[in-house]
């Protein structure tokens, strides 16, 4: 049955109404796709195995299925009406293609094939344009968009050009040009990169955004303050709005937009229309494989060396199992450091369980005598605030190397302070509004008056921030703000004293995906990937730089020792409320390691 039989049940998904409004009032175009082939062609096309495989054709050597399949969804370019009478299998209509595969799987390859294919089936048909319903003598494009003239040219369009010259079938029937090949009966296949101009294109029934991963989204050039009118346009969404629109206005059913890419970050463009398609399978084909499962002429042991160099960018290269952040800031945030500094300590977790509220466990009570510091964080969205409250807890002695004036070194012990997390967390808007900083202000006065904490400072990022902190100079805490926008040094500290294991804190899953999300941003900023927080990471930070940062005598943190550990705090609440509990294990000076 037709395609285009308004009787008939649509294969395509649902369309728009103005598109079957022009579909049934032109039955011309109806009338002259359902004629037989001896009509519609010139030529009979050859079905794909015999154009990949031929020597005739492309003579090319076995592809993978993962390969075939995405050749097979890329290529089906005529009507049904016209599938049905050549005896050929009819699959859905992709309009998009999604190829996450690892580098070296043959994207590119698999890529060219499809644009060879699609051009060799348009020029059997007698008169492509009258088939595709557009004006006599137009032409029909297909386009490959790379992020660079390099890529552009030397790694996809002369491989391409060079398919096509010694191809039998091609013979003849090409014009190869520097930018662009002219096939018979106006057809074209334009090579365009991101450093050109505007690349808006007529009458594009097939584009391939090559490595569409490596192309800045809107939200990456805003966050780099790159978002300019000439840096948008060249954003991975500019380019795909561009070639979606001219796709789909001028061939709504039978145009194919391809995205090929291995994966940079988690959440970058390819993951996105990865995503994508598979929300929407009736109109898009995805997939996804590392470069050995994809290419049949590779294999794992082959990238060995650079999984010993660099694990993590070859299991983004090969795997598609990207890193969380594209440079990430703590490069050596591993599941040991992680287990060693953020243990999971179950219940003992001082805070309720209650992400609307900042609510202690009844049993938890600072060390008298203990100076606390602390650091609250608020997000742009004011959807979520993080706390952090610290304080010191010894020392340990460390051997650096040092410099003589006449160029000789030595070394010198450094006594650098241990830090102890006390209360890690954040609390949530309520739905459809925002943060309360009163809640949160009365939660450190709480700490203070009824919890025993003597809080030495507090720092908020700035945000909304002013009344909090003249109420807290009022009852005798310095406070002040600490952005973390401005440079890195509260993230540099924190850095020192997680990986010198001088950090005694918690597990908390969004703080540490937070963490292991951090990029470093032009060298002079600590920043969140795209569509990410760093709440709790940045509250973190800012306890842990007040803590470090502070005055405090030596002899004062040495006397506190460690402090009560979580457990003792836990136990003694439980097991023994006697007036004076806390003031006994401050006097035992217990130390947990």
């Amino acid at each position: 049955m037709s395609l285009l039989n308004s009787h008939s049940p649509n294969p395509f998904g649902q369309l728009s109404e103005l598109l079957q409004q022009r579909i049934e009032a032109e039955a011309t175009h109806l009338e002259y796709v359902e004629q037989a082939v001896d009509v519609l062609f010139d030529s009979p096309p050859v079905e794909l195995p015999v154009f990949l495989h031929d020597k005739k054709y492309l003579a090319l050597p076995p592809l993978s299925q993962m390969q075939y399949d995405f050749v097979e969804a890329g290529t089906q370019i005529y009507y049904e009406s016209t599938l049905n009478q050549l005896g050929w299998k009819v699959i859905p209509y992709y309009r998009k293609l999604v190829a996450k595969w690892g580098k070296g799987s043959g994207k590119d390859t698999v890529s060219r094939i499809i644009l060879a294919r699609i051009a060799y089936l348009l020029t059997c048909l007698r008169d492509p344009q009258k088939y595709l319903d557009i004006m006599p003598g137009d032409s029909v494009n297909m386009l490959n968009v790379a992020y660079s003239a390099k890529q552009a040219q030397v790694i996809f369009f002369e491989p391409l050009k060079r398919l096509l010259e010694k191809s039998i079938c091609f013979r003849n029937k090409i014009k190869p040009l520097e930018d662009h090949i002219e096939f018979e009966k106006n057809i074209n296949l334009y090579s365009g990169h991101s450093e050109q101009e505007s690349m808006e294109g007529h009458n594009l029934i097939a584009a391939v955004l090559d490595e569409i991963a490596a192309f800045k989204t809107n939200a990456e050039l805003e966050a780099r303050q790159r978002r300019s009118v000439r840096g948008l346009e060249h954003s991975a969404e500019a380019l795909d709005d561009m070639v979606t629109s001219s796709a789909t206005s001028r061939f709504p059913y039978l145009h194919k937009i391809m995205y090929i890419s291995y994966t940079r970050f988690q959440g970058d463009y390819i993951e996105q229309k990865y995503d994508e398609g598979l929300a929407n399978p009736e109109t898009c084909f995805v997939s996804f494989g590392a470069t050995w499962e994809v290419n049949p002429t590779k294999r794992r042991e082959m990238f060995d060396e650079e999984y010993k160099k660099n694990p993590e960018n070859a299991a983004a290269r090969y795997e598609c199992k990207p890193p969380k952040a594209v440079d990430a800031y703590f490069k050596h945030l591993t599941p040991e450091l992680i287990a060693a500094v953020f243990p999971d300590i179950g219940d003992r977790v001082p805070l309720e369980d209650n992400e609307f509220s900042l609510v202690l466990k009844p049993w938890f009570r600072g060390m008298p005598g203990t100076l606390y510091f602390a650091h609250v964080d608020l997000g742009l969205s004011k959807n979520r605030a993080g706390l952090c409250v610290c304080h010191r807890a010894g020392f340990d002695t460390v051997t650096i190397i040092q410099t003589r004036e006449d160029g000789t070194q030595y070394n010198e012990e450094v006594r650098l302070p241990r830090i102890k997390v006390d209360i890690w967390g954040s609390v949530l808007a309520t739905p459809g509004g925002e943060v309360d900083l009163e809640d949160v202000r009365r939660f450190l006065f709480n700490i203070i008056d009824t919890r025993s904490c003597s809080l030495a400072k507090v720092t908020y990022d700035g945000f909304q921030s002013a009344d909090s902190i003249q109420l807290l100079i009022k009852k005798g805490v310095l406070a002040d703000v600490l952005s973390m926008d401005r440079d890195t040094k509260a993230y540099d500290t924190l850095k020192s004293v997680m990986y010198g294991r001088r950090l005694e804190a918690y597990y908390r899953a969004i703080g540490i995906d937070e963490l292991s999300r951090l990029n470093i941003v032009t060298g002079n900023k600590v920043d969140h990937p795209l569509k990410g927080s760093k709440d709790e990471a940045d509250a973190l930070a800012g306890a842990v730089y007040n803590a470090t940062e502070a005055e405090v005598s030596d002899s004062v943190v040495e006397d506190l020792a460690l402090g009560a550990s979580y457990d003792e705090l836990f136990q003694a609440y439980h097991m023994d409320e006697q007036p004076g509990i806390w003031d006994a294990l401050a006097m035992e000076g217990r130390h947990e390691h």
